[in-house]
């Protein structure tokens, strides 16, 4: 089989063509054919393109599902022009699988939330638009106090909250669980999926602590729903004002986190 060589009189032997430029200067570049493609569809401008056709496409064209890029590469793959991408694009184009929340607001309880927890009912961390700070609507939409799955996935879970607990009587102990919660009946229903039990020790009472929930995966279909509890349990002492969601500066520390990952399958 015949073999072409520009610039070497010795074509490597696994090529039809084979341009070299390492013998002159300045050094020189392919040139591919420019065109103006009307969209990623377009056999009219190229009439009957063959599969693997290589071109440069100058303009932006198309909408929707047929847009083409300006200034791009593209080959012909029998059905559409596709870019030969580059990593810029790719980050443009990769779908976010992350979602997290950040919040310093606090959550003083009130004198209803008290009277709920102190009879071990649940009260749910409240979380708001302006909390979300890295977004991901695929997958996930923050719903009221509550986070609505959109793609049914496993998902790896993580966060935390700093929380402060008050006693009647200082130097008394205590106890929380800060639990989470998943529902698949539109909120009439919860089970607990996950919960962190943290102990709160003689004199820890009325001081910031951090409490976690570490990596762990759960599987979500659409639709279904996830909320954060806090709940004490019913043999230990009774919380009073001033207990919470809270930080030492407020306005500067933050209060709670919560990460969402989509585990890609």
């Amino acid at each position: 089989m015949g073999q072409v060589g520009i610039g070497t009189t010795t074509p490597n032997s696994s090529s039809v063509l084979d341009l070299d430029v390492s013998s002159i200067s300045p050094k020189k570049g392919f040139l591919p054919p420019r065109v103006n493609l009307t969209s990623n569809t377009d056999v009219s401008t190229i009439p009957s393109p063959l599969t693997s056709m290589l071109v440069y496409n100058k303009t932006v064209s198309g909408s929707g599902n047929t847009l083409i890029k300006a200034n791009s590469l593209v080959v012909w793959n029998s059905t559409i022009w596709e870019s030969v991408s580059n990593l810029p694009e790719i980050r443009t184009l990769k779908t976010p699988i992350d979602y997290v929340l950040s919040s310093k607001t606090q959550q003083d309880f009130s004198i209803a939330e008290l009277a709920s927890i102190n009879l071990s009912q649940p009260v749910t961390v409240p979380w708001q638009s302006a909390d979300i700070y890295v977004n991901n609507t695929i997958d996930i939409q923050l719903t009221g106090n509550t986070l609505k799955f959109l793609t049914d996935s496993y998902y790896q879970i993580s966060g935390a909250l700093n929380f402060k607990v008050n006693v009647l009587v200082a130097g008394n102990s205590s106890q929380v669980i800060v639990a989470l919660q998943s529902s698949s009946t539109n909120g009439i229903s919860w089970s607990t999926i996950f919960s962190n039990s943290t102990p709160i020790e003689k004199n820890a009472a009325n001081k910031t602590q951090t409490i976690s929930f570490p990596n762990f995966i759960h599987h979500f279909s659409p639709n279904d729903l996830l909320r954060v509890v806090i709940y004490k349990p019913a043999v230990a002492n009774s919380y009073v004002s001033s207990s919470g969601v809270l930080v030492n500066v407020p306005g500067t520390d933050i209060t709670k986190t919560f990460r969402i990952i989509r585990i890609q399958q």
